[in-house]
């Protein structure tokens, strides 16, 4: 809501910047307009998105006049390299992106390219005109990928008119050097002359190393791993156990965690990422370690069973009935044995004493008499 205010009245508290005609200061997330004898007070965000769409009006309108003027667009080259899979670090993409000036490289790069590695970018912003350019890809570390139809690294953008580009290289490590250089190079071609505008030196790592930086984040991950080994969690495939345990989804079994050479520090590193406990990952691998002993007390032909699917309602069932004839088993042993016992008592009876002595005859004939005379005096 816009207010109006008079040459004598205040102003709120905590100023930042205006625009106005005299460039007087204002408050902080206000945008003063002043008018001879008023001032006009607009919020910032009103303010903020009324001047994007203005912009982003006009470079349209700017790209259109493109056609038919000799006009010139601010851009930066940005290059990324995408993050290739655990089992197969020596192949991967690299994309070389033309972006407006205006839109920045942190934008760029996380809500476009996600986990993508820059591995350069131009310093400066430089115009750029309309017409035809060519984006080349030179190093000596790295080939086309001839698997992905790559056939070499040399594209063009043959009708630029002040759009975003975007070109992508699949390629293949020549070697196996931790290091690799190269350098992008784009050009405006007009007619048989090119003319250079990005030249961009590019540095990236060739292997993936563990992201595990401090020395008590080390210390923890030996702990767990011996645990889990403690545990029989690194036997075979049940570390699959713990990540249905931790929910983990399948994708990332399949995708992340399988790849791996060593899936229980990934799925300590992917758990710890997302926010988990330590005490809720040591709970599940204990949870982990039951399942896995119960199911090795299971007949044959469900010990075959994939440990994969052992959160299945078909494997919890048949766990429910290997512990219910084990408790059954058990309980008919202490019956068989509580039965002997009492056949070795029966067989036996020298040796125990009686638990109430004999009742003599005297008493037992003395105790007749009274019941006979009780009987009578009732009679009359």
């Amino acid at each position: 809501m816009c207010t109006n205010l008079t040459k004598s009245d205040t102003f709120p508290t905590g100023c930042e910047r205006s625009f106005s005609l005299h460039r007087t200061a204002t408050d902080p997330g206000v945008y003063s307009y002043q008018i001879p004898d008023r001032l006009v007070l607009v919020p910032s965000a009103v303010e903020k998105q009324s001047s994007g769409l203005i912009r982003d009006v006009f470079y349209e309108c700017k790209k259109l006049a493109s056609y038919a003027l000799p006009l010139s667009f601010s851009f930066n080259c940005l290059v990324f390299k995408s993050k290739p899979l655990i089992n197969r670090q020596n192949e991967y993409g690299i994309v070389v992106v033309l972006c407006p000036s205006s839109h920045g490289v942190e934008d760029q790069r996380w809500r476009n390219y996600g986990e993508a590695e820059l591995i350069g970018a131009c310093f400066a912003p430089k115009f750029i005109k309309p017409g035809k350019l060519r984006i080349r890809l030179v190093s000596n570390y790295i080939k086309p990928d001839i698997v992905q139809d790559e056939a070499g690294f040399f594209k063009e953008e043959n009708h630029f008119r002040g759009g975003q580009v975007e070109k992508q290289f699949a390629c293949l490590n020549k070697g196996n050097g931790d290091l690799c250089t190269g350098k992008v190079v784009v050009e405006s071609v007009r007619g048989e002359t090119s003319e250079t505008i990005f030249e961009i030196n590019l540095y990236w790592k060739n292997k993936i190393t563990p992201d595990i930086n401090d020395t008590d984040e080390q210390w923890a991950l030996l702990a767990i791993k011996e645990l889990a080994c403690m545990l029989r969690i690194n036997d075979e495939e049940n570390w699959r156990i713990l990540a249905h345990e931790l929910h983990v989804s399948e994708a990332e079994i399949s995708y992340t965690l399988t790849p791996s050479p060593d899936p229980i520090a990934r799925l300590f590193l992917l758990y710890k990422r997302r926010g988990g406990t330590p005490q809720r990952f040591v709970q599940s691998l204990y949870a982990a370690s039951r399942l896995v002993s119960v199911s090795s007390s299971l007949p044959t032909r469900t010990v075959e069973t994939n440990v994969s699917d052992l959160n299945s309602d078909e494997v919890k069932k048949r766990i429910r009935e290997a512990l219910r004839n084990i408790d059954d088993k058990d309980k008919t042993e202490d019956d068989e044995d509580a039965t002997i016992i009492l056949s070795q008592a029966d067989w036996n009876k020298e040796m125990y004493a009686p638990l109430t002595p004999p009742i003599s005859p005297m008493k037992r004939k003395s105790s007749e008499e009274d019941r006979v005379n009780f009987k009578k005096r009732c009679a009359q």
